[in-house]
Parts: structure tokens; sequence; C-alpha cells
């Protein structure tokens, strides 16, 4: 196995896919990253973000009605 070079789909820049990062992917199961670190680290951000906005919104609907 060698380290593999992978462009990211939201940045376009190309990042290194360790062999370590490789087999820890493949001993959890994962596919692999579709994304750079950075970009990753922003959608992660982003989503936890969405997902807060998310359950604030369902609670005052629900205090509303």
């Amino acid at each position: 196995m060698e380290d593999i070079r992978i462009g990211c789909i939201q940045c376009g820049h190309e990042f290194a896919f360790t062999v370590a990062e490789q087999r820890a992917y493949r001993d959890r199961g994962f596919s692999s990253p579709r994304r750079c670190p950075e970009c990753r680290k922003k959608k992660a951000k982003m989503g936890a973000s969405a997902q807060n906005l998310k359950d604030r919104t369902r609670k005052d609907e629900e205090a509303y009605w």
C-alpha cells in the first residue's frame, strides 16, 4: 500500500490519503474521503451549525403550538 493523491470534490485541491489513514478508514469500514481535511472540517462545522438551527427551530415550533 502507498499514499494516494485525491482531488477534493469541494475545493478541487489535491491532498494525500496516507497509508495510515487508509488503514484507519478500512478498519472502521469507511470509504475513501472525497474532501480534503480542510473542507471536511468546514463541512463538519457547518453540519453542526445546521443541526443546531434545526433543533432550535423545532423547539420554537413546539413552543408556539
